[in-house]
């Protein structure tokens, strides 16, 4: 069996190669756990927020087979390192994939894999290539969804609602700047900052009616869960935030379980997280996938 190589284009936004690229990445991870499930939404949110330059993703590796794409090299969630994503009848590429990563992805001197721990062949393969295993690793938490476990509750006068039913672009800049915790000041809130939140929600396959928020009793957004599905078994928790004024108190819980239950509504059964954060166990995710990022010296 041949295949083909080519680099990704190296042009940032939603080109051909990035539309090419996601529809590979959604298709071999739509209804099985495996390594890179994640990838699609990394790919999308990344480039939402403009993160990668064009030199970054002209290093990516995109193997294809009879006009198909078959095999690539995205990168993670960060810039630094990168999984070996191929279909199921294409696994026999990853000793070349490993290959070309050594000679073109390296950063800082380094080239990081990220790797599922019980894949032992892959684990095996990058030990003879060199790839150590570090102390890194990533979590990943799911969540069966059910009538039972979707369940929450509100505090009076707090309610939950869609991006679709009342998106407020500064509301929504200012949940995210509190909740992740970039200090008490008031967040930036000009032209430039506010397209880019707009940015954030509108990307190809992002759903509005997936993306809640906790209204707090005066009208301000005081949670929120980004949420990402396109069809099958499948849907992914990136990302959620809670105003520290208003943590422990339930809010964080009612957004993302609000926002998994209306994937469930339109056909998703399970709803994944990468996270090991112990409020996602809290409120019924539990530990599955779990992988571990490989380094080689260059």
């Amino acid at each position: 069996m041949t295949s083909n190589f080519r680099n990704y284009s190296g042009i940032t936004g939603y080109t051909e190669d990035f539309y090419t690229l996601s529809e590979f990445l959604f298709r071999i991870n739509r209804d099985n756990i495996r390594p890179g499930m994640l990838d699609w939404v990394f790919l999308e949110w990344q480039t939402a927020r403009d993160v990668y330059k064009a030199e970054e993703l002209g290093k990516i590796g995109l193997w294809y087979d009879n006009g198909q794409l078959v095999a690539a090299t995205p990168y993670e969630d960060h810039i630094n390192a990168f999984s070996l994503c191929t279909d199921e009848e294409h696994r026999h590429l990853r000793p070349e994939m490993l290959d070309y990563t050594c000679d073109n992805m390296a950063h800082d001197g380094l080239v990081t894999v990220l790797i599922d721990d019980s894949d032992i062949e892959l684990q095996q393969l990058a030990f003879l290539k060199g790839f150590r295993p570090t102390q890194n690793r990533a979590q990943n938490a799911r969540l069966d969804i059910s009538e039972e476990t979707t369940r929450y509750s509100l505090p009076e006068g707090f309610r939950v609602i869609g991006f679709d039913e009342g998106f407020d672009v500064r509301k929504y800049n200012r949940v995210l700047w509190y909740g992740f915790e970039h200090g008490p000041a008031a967040p930036t809130e000009d032209d430039e900052m506010l397209q880019f939140r707009i940015n954030c929600v509108s990307s190809p396959y992002s759903n509005r009616h997936l993306m809640t928020a906790v209204v707090a009793p005066d009208g301000e957004f005081v949670s929120h869960c980004g949420m990402w599905y396109r069809d099958g078994d499948n849907s992914i928790v990136e990302p959620v935030a809670t105003n520290p004024n208003y943590r422990k108190m339930g809010l964080g819980r009612a957004a993302v379980l609000e926002a998994v239950k209306r994937c469930g509504t339109l056909g998703a059964k399970r709803a994944y997280v990468s996270s090991s954060q112990q409020f996602y166990y809290n409120i019924g995710f539990y530990p599955v996938v779990c992988e571990t990022f490989w380094q080689r010296k260059v």
